[in-house]
């Protein structure tokens, strides 16, 4: 089947998959997103050699993303309240006491690793449920659903604008097919594309341009941030989990960078500008 067929019928299966969990509800898509936080975890410590990562930091990673993205979620299902994060803050010093006993050959780095995949991996997926969980009379999905619909019109159409007018490199070390006349027309298309996101759902247009000149930048800068990653580590790919896009990393790279502005632009909408 033709690579592009492949492409587009994985990417057609994944976003009605994500839009799907958004839309049933909050523990399907803290399910979904969680699955996707693993997933990405190990593809991220898989492009570390063993002898940097380690074993021990991987699993310690994955066992402290996981309890905090539960806690969270059981906050939002009203289990037990937010303060019990502040019980797992010892956690994060268990892997410096390991590194007394460690035999690598370089065990800051692995520390380091370790603390990365925390910021660039589970941060993100945590801000996203953060953000699912802000109810809205028309649903709580409604924020989430708006950044992704950001990010892939961005994606989308810095693709399409890129092949058919690119000619002046964007950053030519890190993504040699990105361009600059890619890059704006991808924003271009996303601030409109929040727009009309904005209208269907009957929204504030002032907020919404702004997530789009916030969002759409930003999904840029996170797609250049995985490109080096790889690059530096000599991998085309994160993984293979999905057909024709590579793994969970390769996916959510825009919107994991996007996430943090977009979840601080909204709380300061909320609170601040009164904008929502």
């Amino acid at each position: 089947m033709n690579n592009l067929v492949v492409r587009a019928l994985s990417g057609a299966l994944f976003v009605g998959l994500v839009i799907g969990a958004f839309l049933w509800g909050l523990l399907p898509t803290a399910i979904l997103l969680g699955i996707f936080m693993v997933i990405g975890l190990v593809e991220f410590y898989g492009l570390f050699p063993k002898s940097v990562s380690g074993n021990g930091h991987k699993t310690i990673g994955i066992i402290f993303g996981t309890l905090i993205f539960i806690s969270v979620l059981g906050n939002q299902l009203n289990w037990w309240n937010l303060n019990t994060l502040f019980y797992l803050i010892p956690v994060l010093f268990l892997p410096f006491i390991g590194m007394l006993f460690s035999e690598e050959k370089e065990p800051i780095k692995a520390l380091s690793i370790q603390f990365m995949s925390w910021v660039y991996v589970v941060l993100p997926f945590l801000l996203m449920l953060q953000i699912y969980a802000m109810t809205t009379e028309t649903g709580t999905w409604k924020y989430l659903i708006g950044l992704f619909v950001i990010v892939w019109s961005n994606d989308t159409f810095a693709y399409l604008t890129g092949r058919a007018f690119g000619r002046t490199k964007l950053f030519e070390k890190v993504s040699p097919k990105k361009t600059w006349e890619g890059t704006f027309g991808g924003i271009i298309m996303a601030v409109g594309a929040a727009l009309v996101y904005a209208y269907f759902q009957d929204e504030n247009y002032l907020f919404w341009g702004i997530s789009g000149v916030i969002v759409a930048p930003a999904a840029v800068i996170g797609d250049l941030i995985e490109s080096k990653i790889k690059r530096t580590v000599g991998v085309k790919d994160t993984g293979a989990i999905m057909p024709g896009h590579g793994g969970v990393l390769d996916r959510f790279d825009a919107v994991m960078f996007a996430t943090p502005f977009f979840f601080l632009w909204l709380t300061l909408s909320m609170t601040e500008f009164n904008f929502l």
